[in-house]
């Protein structure tokens, strides 16, 4: 696995971890939530990355909970149906495939489709002591145009930027690092220099 709540100090796996499985309302943004495909990945990376920085940067890991939904764009009922399309399990998504049903790899959505796609990732971050914060990331199309930026400007933090300005070397890590704990702001320099909108 990739880590994930095991991987904090605060020992096992908390309820608030769980990986949200139906849809619901929320009451502080006003909108159907649903179950997100990607979670059940994004989350351990989170979660592992809070892990790794506790030691360096203000992160209590031992306190530190994340998860992850989507905003239904049409209510409940819509809600429910993302939820249930995102239970749909890996051997049964392979068989759509295989049947036709979903593009196979290389088949995804044309340039145009694409030019006309965008996303937003809203985080909202509540403290102990009941003060919050909100940021966000914005860009294009999320399933290939900038997740190819994304990886891109990995690679580049590592080829094209002085080894001292990145936060492991900093703190004289190495080894198997998730970006944030690797790449730090020198990454979302990059992201914001290729096209994507930090939003505090």
């Amino acid at each position: 696995r990739l880590g994930g709540a095991s991987r904090l100090a605060r020992g096992g796996e908390d309820p608030s971890d769980a990986d949200p499985s139906e849809e619901r309302y929320d009451g502080t943004l006003r909108r159907w939530l649903a179950p997100f495909g990607m979670a059940r990945i994004n989350t351990r990376v989170v979660r592992r990355s809070a892990g790794e920085l506790d030691a360096y940067v203000n992160v209590d890991a031992s306190r530190f909970r994340y998860r992850e939904e989507q905003l239904s764009p049409a209510g409940g009922r819509a809600a429910a149906k993302m939820a249930k399309n995102a239970a749909i399990p890996p051997e049964k998504l392979r068989a759509l495939v295989e049947a036709g049903r979903l593009p196979k790899p290389g088949g995804g959505p044309s340039a145009e489709k694409r030019a006309a796609s965008a996303f937003t990732a809203l985080a909202l971050a509540r403290a102990a002591d009941g003060s919050a914060a909100a940021c966000g990331l914005s860009g294009g199309d999320p399933g290939y145009d900038e997740t190819a930026k994304m990886v891109v400007e990995a690679a580049l933090c590592l080829v094209a930027e002085e080894r001292a300005e990145l936060p492991a070397a900093a703190r004289g890590g190495s080894g198997v690092l998730t970006p944030a704990a690797a790449l730090g702001g020198v990454l979302e320099r990059r992201l914001g220099g290729a096209g994507l909108v930090w939003e505090d």
